[in-house]
C-alpha cells in the first residue's frame, strides 16, 4: 500500500492480512514470493514507475502475473479534453501510459503480455462526464468528485449539466469501447520463466 487511510490499515490488520505502507522496494519480500500483484490505478502515482515494475519482477513467482490499471494516454478522452480529462489530474497522476508505452516497459522487464483490456465501466463513464464538466466549468474542477467522495457541494449548475451530459458521456463511452480508445486501460502481464 503506498498511500492509504489508517482506517483501512486498521480494517486489513484486524482480519489478519499483512500491511506495509510504503514503497514496494522497501519492503523486503523474498525473491519470487507472490503469484499475483496488482497495481490498480496506482502505478501513475508512483514516483519511480520503472523502479517499481523491476521490484515487482523480483518478487513475482516464475509464470506470476501483474495486473495494472492507468489511464489512457491514447484515449479519445483525453484527446478531447486536454487538460480538462479527470485522468490527467496532475500533480497527483506522476506518470501517464499509452498502451504502447506501458506494454513496452513490461516487455522489456521481461514480462509477455496476455491481455489488454480497453472496457471499464466503473471509470470510463465517470471520466468521461466529469471531464465534460471540467470543460464547463473551468474554475470549478472535478467538482462532481468532490462532492462524491464528501467535499464541497455541487452546485445546481452542476447537477443539472450532469443530468444532460449522462447520455452524451454514454455514447462517447461505447464508442470508444468499440474503437479501443477508452480512458483507461488493463495490462494483463506474465512473468516470463527464469532459470535458477
Amino acid at each position: 500500500i503506498k498511500e492509504s487511510s489508517a482506517q483501512t490499515v486498521l480494517a486489513l490488520q484486524k482480519r489478519g492480512i499483512q500491511t506495509f505502507i510504503g514503497d514496494v522496494w522497501e519492503s523486503k519480500y523474498q525473491d519470487r514470493f507472490f503469484d499475483v500483484v496488482t497495481l490498480w490505478h496506482s502505478l501513475e502515482h508512483m514516483t519511480e514507475p520503472l523502479r517499481v515494475i523491476a521490484e515487482v519482477q523480483r518478487i513475482l513467482k516464475d509464470d506470476g502475473v501483474m495486473i495494472i490499471a492507468v489511464p489512457n494516454w491514447d484515449s479519445w478522452e483525453r484527446k478531447m479534453f486536454g487538460p480538462h480529462w479527470f485522468h490527467l489530474d496532475v500533480p497527483r497522476h506522476q506518470y501517464h501510459f499509452s498502451q504502447s508505452t506501458l506494454a513496452g516497459l513490461l516487455e522489456a522487464r521481461g514480462f509477455q503480455i496476455e491481455k489488454i483490456q480497453r472496457i471499464a465501466p466503473e471509470y470510463d463513464f465517470y471520466s468521461v462526464t466529469q471531464s465534460f464538466l471540467n470543460l464547463l466549468f473551468p474554475n470549478e474542477p472535478n467538482a462532481l468528485y468532490s462532492f462524491l467522495n464528501g467535499g464541497k457541494k455541487a452546485g445546481l449548475k452542476h447537477m443539472l449539466a450532469f443530468t444532460w451530459l449522462v447520455p452524451l458521456s454514454v455514447v462517447i463511452v461505447f464508442t470508444s469501447w468499440v474503437l479501443k480508445t477508452s480512458g483507461t486501460i488493463e495490462v494483463t502481464a506474465r512473468k516470463r520463466q527464469t532459470t535458477h
